[in-house]
């Protein structure tokens, strides 16, 4: 049987977003190998064009990495979850961003 292994990143910083995800995209079209890029809300908000520009391409999937990363669930080393009504906007606005700035569904979701 053979097994496909899809990369998958979290961009939380703007770091990330303007110095590393064009580097890793880059990669990923020479190679063409897909990825899936999970993207902070706050980001898309911030630098949707460029985001757009670089990870735009039907090779990347792109997912919500919530709104501004916080914690939908208690966590030992992070901290206790946000309260519900404030996990229901990282969610959602997380999600209606992506959607947004590609202009597709947004398929997946990985908590901070």
């Amino acid at each position: 049987m053979n097994t496909f292994f899809i990369p998958a990143y979290d961009v939380e910083t703007r770091r990330e977003s303007v110095e590393t995800c064009p580097k890793i995209a880059e990669i990923h079209r020479k190679m063409e190998i897909p990825a899936t890029f999970f993207v902070v809300g706050i980001r898309l908000e911030e630098e949707g064009e460029q985001f757009r520009a670089v990870l735009g391409d039907p090779l990347f999937e792109i997912g919500s990495h919530t709104y501004s990363h916080k914690m939908l669930r208690d966590h030992p080393f992070c901290g206790p979850a946000a309260p519900p009504d404030v996990i229901r906007t990282e969610i959602w606005k997380g999600k209606e961003l992506v959607e947004k700035v590609f202009e597709r569904p947004c398929i997946g979701l990985r908590p901070g």
